[in-house]
């Protein structure tokens, strides 16, 4: 998820939080702040804080099981819908996807 000012602003009015603009360098501690009380409401902190290093960040990843999904027959000719209007190498390339 990419956090951009645009993307936090509307969010602003519910949380009653004045949105800083950074127009200068002097601007940016209140807007750092502000970008950290966001991330941190609602729960992204961890995924943009510029202080944490990679080995951090991919230390916090968890693993997802792998869960294997069938393929649809629209996966192997746009518009197609029925099983019988396969060609003979589709047949072949489905079987191997099932297998």
């Amino acid at each position: 998820m990419t956090f951009t000012c645009e993307r936090l602003q509307p969010v602003a009015p519910q949380l009653h939080i004045a949105v800083p603009r950074l127009i200068s360098h002097k601007d940016w501690p209140r807007w750092s702040n502000y970008i950290k009380r966001l991330a941190k409401v609602y729960h992204a902190w961890e995924y943009c804080n510029p202080e944490m290093t990679t080995s951090e960040y991919i230390g916090q990843l968890v693993e997802l099981p792998f869960t294997r999904i069938p393929p649809e027959i629209s996966d192997f000719r746009i518009g197609l819908t029925s099983i019988s209007d396969l060609e003979d190498s589709e047949i072949d390339r489905l079987t191997e996807a099932i297998d």
